[in-house]
């Protein structure tokens, strides 16, 4: 009976101890279990935050992009605003000038002069686009905006030209007719003078004679 005894107590504490081995390796099991939780939480701020500064990183390179953009939009428009200006302003004095200098022989063709600046600033403003490679550069827009805004300048002076032509030619008409109508009436009024003189002479006896008619 002791023995039997022994035995159970024995058996006892051995299953005493594995229950212990087993709390043991459950608490071990939820601290790792616990430890992992954490870990993936901390990887799953780390991810957020990694999101929120790339976005902000991304953000940050649009706004400077897009201020890049304006700064260099300003600079073509500008600088290739004033270029046009000042190509057009040399331009029109040039034309001016040789239209009133040789008044007889470009003067006559000054829509045909006025015409040829806006055919060559298109000219050039295509050649810019056809040679375009890619994204063009600043000093590339810059040429782009001076040749379109040259190109329309030169045509507006080239209108301008044709209806100071038109106005002229209407006048120089309108003088014309006007000098036609004087004559005609003088030539009437010198009629009407010589039928009332030949009428005086008759009625005091004096025939007037024509020289054609001598």
């Amino acid at each position: 009976m002791a023995d039997e005894s022994e035995e159970t107590r024995k058996m006892v504490e051995k299953l005493d101890k594995r229950d212990k081995d087993l709390v043991k390796l459950r608490q071990a099991n939820d601290e790792v279990v616990a430890k992992v939780a954490a870990q993936d939480k901390a990887i799953e701020k780390t991810e957020e935050e990694k999101k929120k500064a790339e976005k902000k990183a991304e953000k940050l390179e649009k706004m400077v992009m897009i201020g890049g953009e304006r700064a260099n939009r300003l600079a073509s428009d500008g600088v290739g605003s004033m270029a046009a200006q000042a190509i057009n302003v040399g331009e029109q004095a040039l034309l001016d000038y040789l239209i009133k200098t040789f008044s007889k022989s470009v003067g006559p063709h000054q829509v045909m002069a006025k015409a040829l600046p806006p055919v060559l600033a298109l000219l050039w403003y295509l050649a810019e686009v056809v040679t375009m490679k890619g994204p063009p550069s600043l000093p590339k827009q810059m040429r782009l905006t001076a040749a379109n805004m040259l190109s329309n300048l030169n045509f507006v002076y080239m209108a301008q030209a044709f209806w100071r032509d038109q106005e002229q030619r209407t006048a120089e008409s309108i003088k014309v007719g006007q000098s036609l109508e004087e004559r005609m009436a003088s030539e009437q009024q010198l009629t009407s003078d010589l039928e009332q003189a030949k009428k005086l002479l008759k009625e005091k006896g004096v025939e007037f004679v024509s020289a054609g008619n001598g």
